[in-house]
């Protein structure tokens, strides 16, 4: 049967391995596959009709699992799996209402169920496999992960917002704690900022008028950097993960401790972000 083009969404595939993945290659490898895990029909048939996007969706998957079957497959033909780190996860959360495990939200927003996704370290020898670890991560953590795992200085010379999540893994965590709350902004999205601390999740709206037309406009970016936010709801994901009850008005100091230091990230971030239109003109 010829292989047909389905679906799209995207994965996330990060390979360091000290191996040499080809004899023109004598030097340690960084791979990173940001995989569109496109579904073909023989697999797609095999979970229904080839319009049934819930079929669909299950065939990108089932795709996507076998595709990174056939890259473990090649680095363990190459060399031990000791050698190599492994690191997986989605861009986005479900596109299908009933992919979500019941949290509020999908691909596109920043609910729990636009941003939360599966994560896997793979590293045989080094990290502890079949274990679950529940502390919230995010890709923003990729860069000091990987240098504290393989003990590198990580860079001095601009912000790092993501953290060490290294002692989690190799199992010496004792007090760790996140230096700065996960922070996620989407001009689509309404909301279209959420911070996650600890238990808690934050989320506002825009206080200004934006398009949440999904191709976005360099014509937003002063817009973006110089604007604030409103409507603040807080959520106690541990009891609520669907953010089904607005904690602001029963939680108002943690409320203004949690906005203040969405603000301040918020400030950072923007400030560091370029405005390409101005620099055109």
């Amino acid at each position: 049967m010829a292989k047909q083009w389905l679906s799209t969404a995207v994965c996330f595939v990060v390979v360091l391995t000290t191996s040499t993945i080809s004899a023109e290659t004598r030097r340690p490898n960084i791979v990173i596959l940001l995989a569109d895990d496109l579904g073909y029909q023989d697999i797609v048939s095999t979970y229904g009709d080839l319009k049934d996007k819930a079929a669909i969706y299950s065939g990108t998957i089932d795709n996507t699992d076998r595709a990174i079957a056939r890259l473990f497959e090649k680095l363990e033909a190459i060399d031990s799996a000791e050698n190599t780190l492994i690191i997986y996860a989605s861009d986005n959360g479900s596109y299908r209402d009933d992919r979500t495990g019941g949290l509020r939200g999908r691909k596109g927003v920043n609910w729990e169920g636009g941003i939360r996704v599966p994560g896997i370290f793979s590293w045989p020898g080094t990290i502890a496999s079949d274990r679950v670890c529940d502390e919230p991560a995010g890709l923003v953590d990729l860069l000091p992960t990987i240098c504290g795992l393989l003990s590198i200085k990580q860079p001095s010379d601009r912000p790092i917002d993501g953290a060490d999540l290294s002692p989690i893994l190799v199992d010496r965590a004792n007090d760790w704690q996140r230096h700065q709350p996960l922070f996620w902004h989407l001009q689509k999205s309404r909301p279209i900022v959420a911070m996650r601390d600890g238990d808690f999740s934050l989320v506002a709206e825009p206080d200004y008028d934006l398009s949440t037309n999904n191709m976005f406009q360099e014509a937003w970016i002063p817009l973006i950097k110089h604007g604030s936010y409103r409507r603040f709801q807080l959520f106690d994901l541990s009891r609520d993960p669907n953010q089904t009850r607005d904690l602001s008005s029963e939680q108002p100091e943690r409320l203004k401790r949690m906005k203040t230091k969405l603000l301040e990230i918020n400030a950072s971030i923007m400030s560091d972000g370029p405005d390409w239109q101005a620099k055109q003109r």
